[in-house]
């Protein structure tokens, strides 16, 4: 029986040995990792806009805190951290905004696992870096102009980088700026075991190279090579004719897009040329071929030659010039040799619209009450485009709505039935049921109203005008205001007003009927002054 109690006490004992949870101290190696590590920064825009700070290597820390040194606090240890984050049992996350100007940045963590009131034990400590990097890019373009050349003739190679920023839930191209770079022209082997050809340094996200054409006719490969992306373009090598005809034509220039923004990728197209194959075109600005600075060059072929330059930084119209020796002179004062001033004109981007004022255009700032008044509205703004739902125009005559006119406060699109097949809309109809006729001018009319419209959504622009009958007002200067709404956005541009003056043709009306006693008698008097002076000469 004693043998039996015995047994039964460790029984138990044992059972509550296993049923009590063993409790575990808070331990390990704090580790700390930032992902994305390398990410895109140009001082306003990053991508991504959020990075991860993930810690582990620690076990049993229920309760503890790891404390957040962050970049833009000062000191280089987590002790100034502000930022307190509550883990689990073995991991944690935290998403974070990182800096937008590139560099290096250090992040600091650490928790104190032992209880003492400090961070100096082992594995209580760790730290990782972010890079922000500018030059960061999603598409590498690689051309070589020209494309088929003769044997031994230069070539001009030309590389540009675009890095895709998601913005306000667009995405949009931007410049990433990777200025002093080196990028490599490699032959036929590739980036990595090729011979380099050629190299070229960055401006921002443009770079050129030039190299000589391989002596033997062919076709050779090329490769671009910059920060482990590549890009390949085929070079023909063809011989030369026999015999060599002379250099002959006269050279023209043109440039594209013209008008263009500032800052905007030209595109400079010389032709007019024939045989003049192995020769150097260039493109000078406003002072001409003999004293003008070299803005671009290329290699002609066949048919003229493409190269390309960058818009100055501030608008305004340039003069540029194409320019061409011939005949081997070191000169270009021959005929043919310098192309007619080709003028660009450079105008600022488009803003946001909330930005913008309208421009009110009145064709006659003087009118008589209750007449009608022309008005011309414009304005250019980036939320203008193809994603717009509706435009509506409130209009007001010192302060008071203009609810003699048609288009106060009515939506272009909903109640005029425009829609963006008007957009750029050269002869035809278009709209709701064809109500919009459009002329040779890309400018549109409703079928029943007096207003027009001509719109770009590719420019950002808009323009509307229409004839309205004006209420009754008195004599002098009146004040049109324009408040322009545009439902894609939800925007409105800034005020536009303009004044006008109305002259009453009544009070002209009263003041020539009590003249005209005044105006008789005049007469009469007069009358009698010649028969007097006739009857003084007579005696």
């Amino acid at each position: 029986m004693r043998a039996l109690i015995f047994i039964n006490y460790y029984f138990f004992l044992l059972l509550f040995i296993i049923s009590v949870p063993a409790f575990s101290e808070c331990s390990g190696n704090l580790q700390m990792s930032i992902i994305p590590n390398h990410i895109y920064g140009d001082g306003w825009f990053t991508d991504p806009t959020s990075i991860l700070l993930h810690f582990s290597g620690f076990s049993g820390c229920q309760g503890k805190y790891v404390r957040i040194k962050m970049p833009s606090v000062e000191g280089n240890s987590c002790e100034s951290g502000t930022l307190l984050l509550h883990c689990g049992n073995e991991t944690c996350s935290f998403y974070v905004s990182p800096p937008n100007k590139p560099g290096e940045y250090k992040y600091y963590a650490c928790i104190d696992m032992n209880g003492d009131n400090d961070y100096d034990d082992e594995g209580e400590r760790a730290e990782a870096t972010l890079i922000v990097d500018s030059c960061m890019f999603d598409v590498m373009t690689f051309e070589l102009s020209p494309s088929e050349v003769y044997p031994l003739v230069d070539v001009s190679a030309y590389i540009y980088l675009v890095k895709w920023i998601k913005w306000n839930g667009y995405i949009t191209p931007s410049k990433p700026n990777c200025t002093g770079q080196k990028a490599y022209i490699k032959d036929y082997k590739g980036c990595d075991e090729g011979l380099t050809i050629a190299e070229c340094t960055f401006d921002k996200n443009e770079c050129f190279a030039q190299f000589r054409a391989p002596s033997q006719a062919g076709e050779y490969l090329y490769y671009a090579c910059f920060k482990g992306s590549s890009k390949s373009k085929i070079l023909k090598v063809k011989e030369y004719p026999t015999p060599t005809p002379s250099c002959e034509g006269s050279v023209n220039l043109s440039l594209s897009p013209n008008p263009s923004k500032i800052l905007e990728n030209i595109t400079a197209n010389i032709s007019g040329l024939s045989n003049c194959d192995w020769k150097i075109a260039y493109v000078k600005d406003y002072l001409g071929c003999t004293s003008g600075e070299t803005i671009a060059k290329c290699t002609l072929g066949s048919s003229g030659c493409v190269t390309n330059f960058t818009a100055p930084s501030q608008e305004g119209e340039y003069g540029y010039y194409a320019c061409i020796d011939k005949n081997g002179d070191q000169d270009f004062n021959d005929s043919g040799e310098q192309s007619n001033k080709e003028v660009l004109i450079v105008t600022l981007p488009a803003k946001y619209c909330k930005d913008v004022r309208p421009d009110i255009f009145l064709p006659t700032k003087r009118v008589t009450s209750e007449s009608s008044l022309t008005v011309s509205i414009y304005f250019r703004c980036f939320d203008w485009n193809v994603s717009v739902k509706d435009l509506e125009i409130l209009l007001k005559i010192d302060d008071y709505e203009w609810g003699e006119c048609f288009v106060n406060n009515k939506k272009i699109l909903s109640y005029f039935g425009w829609d963006g097949s008007c957009d750029e809309k050269k002869d035809g109809s278009c709209g709701k049921d064809g109500v919009w006729v459009c002329d040779s001018t890309f400018t549109c009319k409703h079928r029943d109203y007096d207003i027009w419209i001509s719109s770009n959504f590719s420019d950002y622009f808009f323009n509307l005008s229409f004839l309205c009958k004006l209420p009754y007002l008195s004599s002098g200067y009146h004040t049109l205001g324009v408040y322009v709404k545009i439902y894609h956005s939800e925007t409105y541009l800034k005020d536009g007003k303009v004044a006008f003056y109305v002259e009453n043709r009544w009070k002209e009306k009263v003041m020539e009927i009590l003249y005209r006693p005044i105006n008789f008698v005049g007469n009469f008097v007069k009358i009698f002054i010649k028969i007097f002076n006739f009857s003084s000469n007579n005696v």
